[in-house]
């Protein structure tokens, strides 16, 4: 029996340390927030070590002052500068039959020689700077109906308004065989001594009856 007695004290001492071991206080584990700061800050830090670019500010852009449009002078014009004679013609004049229109009928004073045609839609579309040019009435605007028949130019200009003095009725297209006149709508200003000193290729617009009028006032 008394050989037991150890093996008995072993198996007691087991037991109680195994009650006292699931008896032990649970402790709880706190968490300081200091430390939760600190690893904030050290979490943002290694994020800018990483590359993260911060958002962009927004930067007030001041808007580009408007340009301010050069007004054209005497020496800065839209039309082509020329400086060839106006060559001697005779040619019908559309509404007195019997009677020529001719080179010397044009001089001593500024004359604008506008080329149309009735078929040609692009002179629609500058009629009414033509009337324009008559009111402003600083220079005598004579027609020329290239290539057209007298018929069809005469209901042309009764339909659409006649804002010419004259109408020179070339319908043999004399003035291509004179002069290098293509196509219409064509406007040339012819100084008093019969030079065409400025030419102007397609449909007039607006802001060429002023370049006219200060080109003529200073010459």
């Amino acid at each position: 029996m008394y050989k037991f007695i150890p093996l008995i004290v072993l198996v007691v001492l087991i037991s109680i340390i195994g009650f006292a071991i699931y008896n032990l206080p649970t402790k709880k584990t706190t968490v300081n927030p200091e430390l939760l700061e600190a690893e904030k800050i050290i979490a943002d830090d290694d994020e800018k070590i990483l590359g993260k670019k911060p958002e962009p500010k927004a930067v007030a852009v001041e808007p580009e002052p408007k340009k301010q449009l050069k007004e054209s002078s005497a020496n800065q014009l839209s039309f082509d500068k020329t400086n060839f004679p106006l060559p001697d013609f005779s040619l019908p004049n559309l509404y007195e039959e019997g009677f020529n229109i001719t080179k010397k009928n044009l001089l001593g004073k500024y004359v604008v020689l506008n080329f149309f045609a009735s078929w040609c839609s692009t002179c629609v579309a500058e009629h009414n700077t033509l009337f324009n040019l008559k009111q402003q009435g600083f220079v005598d605007l004579y027609g020329v109906a290239w290539q057209d028949l007298n018929e069809n130019t005469l209901k042309f200009l009764k339909e659409k308004g006649n804002p010419y003095l004259k109408v020179i009725a070339d319908g043999s297209g004399e003035f291509s065989k004179i002069t290098n006149l293509e196509a219409v709508p064509e406007t040339w200003l012819v100084n008093p001594k019969g030079v065409v000193v400025l030419r102007w290729q397609g449909n007039l617009q607006d802001f060429a009856v002023e370049e006219l009028e200060k080109y003529i006032r200073a010459n």
